[in-house]
């Protein structure tokens, strides 16, 4: 079984196989904002959700961040059609690097990985680097 989540999408954007909305230097134009620790810790609890792909393979995530250093959620795949809860760990360093340690319950696996968070007018995206502009960048909803 694959891995997803967040984690997942980290992994696809680093391996170069997800499919991108895009890719950093696209929005730099645009003045993205990098979210703060400050920022990202002002928003807690917060739930983000996002597709993310992987060759033929392609799903969908839920996670809510908790103020504690905890989140949780559930990840569908969606060519099996199986559902799995994810919950772990995560960190912001000083920079605004978020950083996890995901474990999902029903595939028996897991994933560690970190990405930084931009907004873009109301738009949110999440990239592995934030000064690369060849860096690939997803969308995500924050809520």
């Amino acid at each position: 079984m694959k891995k997803t989540g967040m984690g997942f999408i980290v992994l696809m954007l680093m391996s170069g196989a997800v499919m991108a909305d895009g890719k950093l230097g696209d929005i730099l134009g645009k003045k993205p904002h990098k979210v703060t620790p400050e920022e990202w810790k002002a928003m807690l609890p917060v739930t983000e959700t996002y597709v993310w792909f992987s060759g033929d393979v392609e799903g969908e995530a839920t996670l809510t961040y908790k103020s504690d250093g905890t989140f949780s959620g559930t990840a569908k795949e969606y060519v099996w059609q199986t559902t799995s809860g994810s919950k772990g760990t995560w960190e912001i360093d000083p920079k605004g690097k978020i950083c996890i340690d995901e474990k999902f319950e029903s595939w028996g696996s897991s994933f560690k990985g970190c990405w930084f968070t931009f907004k873009v007018g109301d738009q949110y995206y999440v990239s592995l680097s934030d000064t690369d502009p060849a860096s690939a960048i997803r969308k995500a909803t924050l809520k």
